[in-house]
């Protein structure tokens, strides 16, 4: 017992979280508690369980060990770490892979509203600092360069600043920074321990640990650092804190029944209410809405919209001479929409009259369109004469014929899925025969082979309805 209440001391001052937990969630109403837990003894095991304790049952997204999870404040969007980033979304039931490269896993993440930001802490440049990236993959930039370890980032709900925890000073302090890594400014810091910031829903406060009373307590304060409000008051640690979706409840964690268990609270500090009661560590919670009548609208996508955009093959290759070939990619969008046209990356080489098409999974031929005007290489694109109606989380196959092959190609691509909402490219291991897909032979064959988790580079044009 004193053992791993020295163990959870160390992690408090370094606000690390311990190696080997795994998430869990815990329902109550119209929404989840996701946390992090050791009660399953294994790396990754998820669990769902009502309030009370009751009902947990495992739970598996993906197949895959997932770490370090954070919640966008809207409770709409979870992101944790697993080889890589994944954000979920749990009303879509899908997940999608955002690879960040290195990234310390123990030292923090984050996830904007409508999920088009990650921020996470990452060792890279020789210690811990801070670094965005936009959903796609795209845009990866470091906001902070120090010293001392920047960790622990949350975003305001508007997606314009983050708070942070750092050693700057010589002691842990709290800190925001505009997300383009301009304005940081210093929050609260009084030479105690003052960390895991948390924005409110509105905007208007964060809550945070700190020691400043000489034990670990839960405190809120203005965005702008005034207004410090105690909210918890004993003498066991609660910490971490994090707010409901609604602004009404705090969740955090309290070893003040002897573990380390989750609890919740009015904003207020009343009502004080265990959720969990284990004796493994359960720590690092976040709230996620269960209802789809509560999700937000969404910020309009930016479409007309496509999987792969402007990028171009890693490594161009083509094959010398090969037959005539129809190339695929196996996708679904998010919403409901319609598909513009089709697109392919063109290799000198790959001549001859170009035609596109769009199936259904079963082979349905949805509809084909001729390529016209085409430049010597690079990115092609084809219009449908009338667009062609998709429905959301469907999957379809969008297709070329290369007459000539000297295709573009990249091999191991599709063995993680590809997602650039309202678009997702399934990992070759979520769909049959896999994606990357291709049939030798004439135009106007449904490609249905596939090879090594490929992509040919062929997209589509789509706009949400």
């Amino acid at each position: 017992m004193y053992a791993k209440h020295a163990v959870w001391l160390v992690f408090i001052m370094t606000v690390l979280l311990l190696p080997n937990v795994t998430l869990s969630q815990a329902t109550s109403g119209n929404y989840q508690l996701v946390f992090a837990s050791e009660r399953s003894g294994t790396q990754g095991q998820v669990f769902t369980a009502n309030t009370d304790g009751s009902s947990v049952t495992p739970f598996e997204f993906g197949n895959r060990l997932y770490i370090a999870p954070a919640c966008s404040a809207d409770g709409v969007y979870l992101a944790s770490v697993s080889d890589t980033v994944y954000l979920t979304r749990f009303d879509l039931g899908n997940s999608q892979r955002i690879d960040v490269g290195e990234i310390d896993p123990y030292s923090g993440l984050a996830v904007s509203n409508n999920g088009s930001k990650i921020a996470f802490s990452s060792r890279r440049d020789g210690n811990n600092e801070l670094y965005v990236i936009n959903q796609n993959g795209t845009g990866l930039t470091r906001l902070t360069n120090n010293i001392r370890n920047d960790i622990l980032p949350n975003f305001s709900p508007d997606g314009t600043k983050i708070a942070f925890e750092s050693k700057r000073d010589g002691y842990t302090s709290i800190y925001t920074i505009n997300v383009d890594g301009t304005n940081l400014t210093k929050l609260a810091g009084t030479g105690q321990f003052d960390g895991t910031p948390a924005w409110s829903p509105d905007g208007t406060k964060i809550a945070f640990t700190s020691g400043r009373d000489g034990n670990f307590e839960i405190y809120t304060m203005n965005s702008n650092g005034s207004g410090i409000i105690r909210l918890t008051n004993t003498p066991s640690m609660d910490y971490w804190a994090t707010w409901s979706p609604d602004g009404n409840q705090l969740a955090f964690v309290s070893d003040r029944n002897g573990n380390m268990d989750i609890f919740v609270m009015n904003v207020n500090g009343s009502n004080v209410q265990q959720v969990t009661n284990n004796s493994e560590f359960d720590d690092a919670p976040c709230w996620l809405i269960t209802s789809n009548s509560q999700i937000p609208t969404p910020t309009p996508y930016p479409c007309p919209c496509s999987l792969f955009g402007s990028t171009t093959p890693a490594n161009p290759s083509n094959i010398g001479n090969p037959p005539a070939v129809n190339l695929g990619v196996v996708f679904k969008p998010s919403v409901n929409g319609q598909v513009m046209g089709i697109r392919f990356y063109k290799l000198a080489g790959n001549g001859g009259t170009h035609k596109g098409y769009l199936w259904s999974a079963a082979g349905t031929q949805l509809g084909t369109v001729t390529f016209s005007g085409e430049t010597a290489t690079g990115w092609q694109t084809a219009t449908f004469a009338t667009p062609i109606t998709v429905t959301a989380n469907t999957v379809y196959v969008a297709s070329y014929h290369a007459p000539q092959g000297r295709f573009a190609y990249d091999n191991n691509t599709f063995t993680s899925g590809r997602s650039v909402l309202p678009l997702y490219a399934l990992a070759t291991g979520e769909t049959s025969p896999g994606n990357g897909t291709y049939i030798f032979g004439a135009a106007g064959l449904f490609p249905n082979a596939t090879f090594t988790a490929t992509n040919y580079w062929v997209d589509v044009v789509f706009s949400p309805t």
